[in-house]
């Protein structure tokens, strides 16, 4: 079982290497979608394929959808990107209390001086005055 637990994660990195390909450029996002869907079919517990759907998903404005790849990316390796997109997707989809929360989770992972603690200082700036309406 290990054997082709392995083989199947070597093959769902090579379907997620392939859906960046072809999400590059918004080059074919279709297939971008449809190789990181593979990916995710051969290893569920593939972080990186969970995150670049949600990503790809996201870019094509399907944010519920990317709402879902984001909380399982987190919810397999809870990192401070995919919580910065996941919290995008929710400000996306007008849940802008839930993307705030999820902004601050992502805030007490790490510095907030860094590249990826100002952007997500930013964006969480961004949901108060919609909130505070």
């Amino acid at each position: 079982a290990g054997a082709n637990a392995e083989a199947g994660s070597r093959a769902a990195h090579s379907w997620v290497q392939l859906g960046l390909l072809f999400a590059e450029d918004n080059r074919d996002l279709k297939q971008a979608i449809l190789a990181l869907e593979q990916a995710i079919l051969l290893d569920p517990n593939n972080v990186d394929g969970h995150s670049k759907l949600g990503h790809v998903l996201y870019s094509m404005r399907q944010y519920e959808r990317s709402v879902k790849e984001y909380q399982m990316a987190v919810s397999l390796r809870p990192n401070r990107a995919d919580l910065n997109n996941l919290g995008l997707s929710l400000a996306a989809m007008k849940q802008h209390k839930e993307a705030a929360k999820t902004y601050i989770s992502a805030l007490k992972m790490g510095s907030a001086n860094d590249k990826t603690g100002q952007s997500i200082n930013l964006n969480l700036g961004n949901q108060y005055p919609v909130i505070s309406k």
